[in-house]
């Protein structure tokens, strides 16, 4: 499937689509003009372009929020957006396009599992459950939605790390 190694070792291009961390981008060509060369790349090959480390959080709770946003962006993840509400974690993910939306399941507005429903139906953003409910309805209801991954709080670094290493692999070879 791989055409194309671009000098950075995150940057691929596959047939039809162009795969390629921003931050790689940026040390490649450098300076504000990456976005524009990125899309004028893409634009001259018929790709798309996908930033395999971008995450939206939605999590009603400002500390929780934090502490998650403190955690992906220490591993190297660029968080494109954070919501509080379930209907603002929709227009985030709309407006944003990540690579994975990180959602807790009791928001207010929409609740996380209708929240994942639309998103993995409309923009077909994989999404990963965080949330202290582990009651079997709600994680098959979670399931039956789409969503990719389902974690319990309390959450360590030792939790999300590995899910959302786990999910961009699953989203790499897909």
């Amino acid at each position: 499937d791989v055409i194309q190694r671009l000098p950075q070792p995150r940057a691929i291009v596959k047939a039809g689509e162009i795969v390629l961390a921003r931050h790689a981008f940026m040390d490649m060509i450098g300076g504000n003009e990456a976005p524009h060369a990125m899309h004028h790349l893409a634009r001259q090959h018929g790709a798309s372009i996908m930033h395999p480390q971008d995450r939206a959080i939605a999590e009603d709770e400002a500390i929780i929020r934090l502490e998650l946003k403190e955690i992906l962006e220490s591993e190297g993840y660029e968080v494109v957006g954070e919501a509080a509400r379930g209907d603002a974690a929709l227009e985030l993910v709309k407006q944003t396009n990540p690579d994975l939306a990180i959602l807790d399941i009791k928001m207010p507005g929409l609740d996380g599992i209708e929240v994942a429903r639309r998103v993995v139906a409309d923009q077909r953003v994989p999404v990963l459950i965080l949330t202290a409910f582990s009651q079997r309805n709600l994680i098959e209801e979670a399931r039956d939605a789409g969503v990719a991954a389902y974690l319990v709080k309390p959450f360590q670094s030792a939790d999300i790390v590995p899910a959302t290493f786990a999910l961009n692999s699953k989203i790499a070879r897909e």
